[in-house]
């Protein structure tokens, strides 16, 4: 009898030979493998076909000890399939990588955050590269280049596709990798030899620690495969990848009626008729039946479609993702701002995250300061999470090999996926990510409320502000703000520009920092006592963009509030 060693949730692998030969292997049989540990749970491991007579199955074991499993071949005469058992002996893991150490996503108690599934709370910054598994991207020097990179920024969380793209045609030259395409001609079955190049992609993805969001599809494949054949692709997608620690997207904007000709909903022209929402809403119930391990699972949207317009099992989604627009960017920033208040809103509480828009360099448009615009009021508006794009990335538009047009005859831009993964704002977000994640921001509710501004700040400009339900803790995110009839914005070109948190207790004391995502620089201004107003003074003298934190203290000694910082001597230098 097999006996196979691992360490907890890290996948462990290990193959089956037919016995008997098969015409067509893939869609003959279907292999199913039993373990059960020593306490008699079970999990029911769909066996992926690799090729030949070869067959394979991973396991992520979510505990240590010793388990035992079967194999079940829907041919049971095959001696090499059916009926084969041995055992597993899984230690702890010995590593550092979160995703094994902490283990998987969930939902946090509280129904609005996410968390690995040892309670450490989970802040999602994602990065878009749906045509990862594209030969654009190479499986060694390249994949780890750009692994790295994200990973050093602060990104936790990769969108990606499982060889259905977006944006191109079904066969698309640029939907090969080096083995091919995912599928063979006319769908008459799947290309192993494809995931065999696309694991080592998946491989560096979660061992830089970045959790892989895997859309099986997107959306407008229904019309080419239909809910069977889908649910194929599906059963192969879980039975490769269930084992790693990653979260399931159902598919990519799979209401939008406008890649092939689906009827409408005659209540919402932007989302799809209902025979493509029920056949999506087969998949779905088809991908959680079959998850031996109940990954998170989200549908990704587009734009307009929030949740009474989406699938009809939305019961079936541990997080709302809602997308935004890729048009102008006052646009983007203010759809961004509005739609997330009134999901969070939504009962049952689930997570919200902003999980697409206003890509940077997309129509050479929605520069840095966008980018930092959508996170900030993501997040402090009761956001879980957001993900970022970058213009070259997404599709990984090679610097040799440009992805040029979509299938729909325009481009969205001309940047190589090596130019855009350095743009500023990937690394702007970044910053303000790990910036955040100092703070016990899960507590965080968003509490505009306790922030206040002059009212005739245009609305694009305005503030956010999140605080603890306790005051120990307020963040309030400020842009440059452009005030009605006045281009200055600040009283007086050598004046203090004043913000105030308030509704504070008189007389509680408060450290209170400025930072600046743009230089990824705190500075800490002052420790002051609440006004008898109930209000702090927010007093910088740098008329820019500013994230103010103010915690509260019972041992630090006040200061003086106007004492400038270091920055900006050269300013106290110039008043003289």
């Amino acid at each position: 009898m097999a006996i196979y060693k691992g360490q907890c949730r890290v996948p462990v692998e290990w193959g089956f030979t037919a016995k008997k030969a098969y015409e067509d292997p893939f869609n003959e049989i279907e292999l199913d493998v039993i373990v059960t540990d020593e306490d008699g749970n079970e999990w029911k491991l769909p066996a992926f076909w690799g090729g030949g007579t070869n067959w394979r199955v991973r396991f992520g074991a979510p505990h240590i000890g010793r388990y035992s499993f079967k194999s079940i071949c829907t041919d049971p005469e095959d001696t090499g399939l059916h009926g084969i058992t041995g055992e597993l002996e899984i230690e702890p893991y010995t590593g550092n990588n979160p995703l094994y150490k902490y283990g998987q996503i969930r939902v946090m108690p509280d129904g609005h955050h996410l968390m690995h599934e040892d309670g450490k709370p989970f802040i999602w910054l994602g990065d878009t590269w749906w045509m990862v598994f594209s030969g654009r991207i190479n499986g060694t020097d390249e994949i780890q280049y750009l692994t790295k990179d994200r990973a050093d920024k602060g990104f936790t969380v990769i969108q990606m596709i499982n060889g259905l793209w977006c944006d191109v045609h079904a066969f698309d030259r640029r939907g090969k990798n080096e083995e091919g395409y995912c599928w063979e001609a006319n769908w008459e079955r799947i290309n192993p030899y494809f995931y065999d190049s696309a694991d080592v992609k998946m491989e560096a993805i979660v061992n830089a620690g970045l959790v892989p969001l895997l859309a099986g599809s997107w959306g407008f494949y229904m019309g080419y495969m239909g809910v069977e054949k889908m649910k194929q692709h599906y059963r192969y997608m879980v039975a490769r990848y269930g084992a790693y620690p990653l979260m399931w997207n159902v598919g990519g904007e799979t209401c939008m009626p406008g890649y092939y000709g689906d009827t409408k909903d005659p209540e919402n022209p932007k989302s799809a008729g209902p025979k493509r929402k029920q056949d999506w809403a087969d998949v779905l119930d088809y991908l959680k039946a079959i998850d031996p391990y109940n990954r998170t699972a989200i549908a990704h949207e587009t734009a307009g479609v929030m949740p009474k317009d989406g699938l009809p099992n939305q019961e079936l989604l541990d997080v709302v993702m809602f997308q935004g627009t890729h048009c102008e960017s006052r646009e983007a920033v203010a759809h961004a701002v509005n739609s997330v208040k009134p999901l969070v809103a939504l009962e049952p509480a689930r997570p919200v995250i902003n999980g697409e828009t206003c890509y940077e360099g997309m129509l050479n448009n929605c520069g840095s300061e966008i980018q930092r615009m959508i996170f900030w009021n993501t997040m402090l508006k009761g956001g879980a999470g957001w993900t970022y794009g970058a213009q070259g990335v997404w599709a990984a538009s090679h610097e040799k090999d440009p992805f040029g047009p979509s299938a729909y005859g325009m481009t969205w831009g001309y940047h190589s996926w090596q130019k855009a993964s350095q743009f500023d704002g990937g690394k702007q977000v970044g910053a303000s990510r790990k910036y955040l994640g100092r703070f016990p921001w899960w507590k965080l509710l968003p509490s505009d409320g306790k922030f206040t501004i002059n009212e005739n700040v245009q609305p694009f400009y305005q503030s956010a502000c999140a605080s603890t339900p306790d005051n120990e803790l307020l963040i309030a995110y400020v842009p440059v703000q452009v005030f009605n009839g006045d281009i200055h914005g600040f009283q007086g070109v050598m004046g203090c520009f004043t913000n105030r948190f308030k509704g504070l207790t008189p007389g509680d004391r408060y450290v209170i920092s400025a930072y600046d995502a743009v230089r990824d620089e705190e500075i800490e201004l002052y420790v002051t006592e609440v006004d008898p107003d109930g209000t702090i003074p927010l007093i910088t003298k740098s008329y820019q963009e500013w994230v103010y934190v103010a915690e509260r203290t019972t041992i630090r000694p006040c200061t003086d509030r106007i004492k400038p910082p270091l920055m900006f001597a050269m300013m106290e230098d110039l008043e003289g």
